[in-house]
């Protein structure tokens, strides 16, 4: 802590720390259109929300992928026999067989298959909200990183000019070599928190352009806190809006619904298969049908 005669010398020079304010030419307010801008530029970019869309692809086109009806089987063969066995038979056998679709199994699939579909996209909402969520935490701490560098040096600027005025009244006699010590501590101290402080400026906005996949030494703009906010009033109705509407709480119970529907198909998966089938013999001699 400065003693009282950098207090008195503070007085004595008369200016003020907003003499010192820095002229910023490029500065971005964070606001809600910004933030937006810049989530929807991670939602583009980001590698795991990336994967996250081509699981909601992927379960798409298993609901299209669900049929009624298979395709029906066609077998096509021969048999080996004496002439006469064959001349009575038949030796060429061809026939098809269709699996019908009784016990409502195709519904029940196509259920699942959809159920997976909804799950998967609250899944890639969730996790867009909560890389939304970190970007915006890591801009509010970059803003809040320039602002401390930005009184940072205000403050090393007022120390210096304290420091200046403290060494021309030890010049004068006025003041002693303690003061004037005392002074360059602290300078010495604020210059390095100023490096300290940018070092932390510089890991947030590395971090910035990690969470954007940008390259890591990408240029910002100096970016400056919004207004103060007015305080939430906790109620009833925002408890109902975050029961409804929050993102983890919506995937989980689409979670459960899908784990109802899996239940649901494997029980009548029990049930056995049925098809229909027509099978045929001809005599390859002549041509001519022989049983079917």
């Amino acid at each position: 802590m400065p003693s009282a005669a950098i207090l008195s010398l503070c007085g004595m020079l008369g200016f003020t720390i907003a003499g010192f304010a820095a002229t910023e030419t490029n500065v971005v307010q964070l606001t809600p259109d910004y933030l937006n801008e810049l989530a929807e530029e991670m939602r583009t970019n980001s590698p795991s929300l990336q994967v996250s869309y081509a699981r909601t692809n992927a379960a798409a086109a298993g609901v299209g992928a669900v049929r009624t009806w298979e395709d029906p089987m066609l077998r096509v063969g021969a048999m080996g026999a004496r002439e006469p066995m064959r001349a009575d038979e038949g030796d060429l056998i061809y026939g098809v067989e269709q699996k019908l679709p009784l016990f409502g199994k195709p519904a029940l699939a196509r259920r699942v298959a959809r159920a997976e579909l909804a799950t998967e996209t609250a899944n890639s909402d969730f996790q867009f909200q909560m890389q939304r969520r970190e970007l915006a935490k890591v801009a509010f701490q970059t803003a809040l990183a320039e602002h401390v560098v930005s009184i940072g040096g205000q403050d090393l600027a007022w120390l210096d000019e304290i420091r200046e005025a403290a060494q021309n009244r030890y010049r004068s006699g006025q003041a002693t070599l303690m003061d004037v010590l005392q002074i360059e501590n602290e300078r010495g101290k604020r210059v390095t928190q100023l490096d300290t402080d940018r070092a932390q400026l510089a890991h947030q906005r590395v971090t910035l352009n990690r969470l954007l996949n940008r390259d890591l030494q990408a240029s910002w703009p100096a970016l400056q806190l919004p207004e103060l906010a007015g305080p939430v009033v906790f109620n009833a109705r925002l408890l109902d809006f975050a029961l409804r509407y929050e993102p983890k709480a919506q995937m989980m119970r689409l979670q459960i619904k899908q784990a109802e529907a899996t239940v649901d198909m494997t029980r009548r998966e029990r049930l056995p298969e049925v098809g229909i089938g027509a099978e045929a013999r001809n005599y390859s001699g002549d041509g001519s049908f022989r049983q079917g």
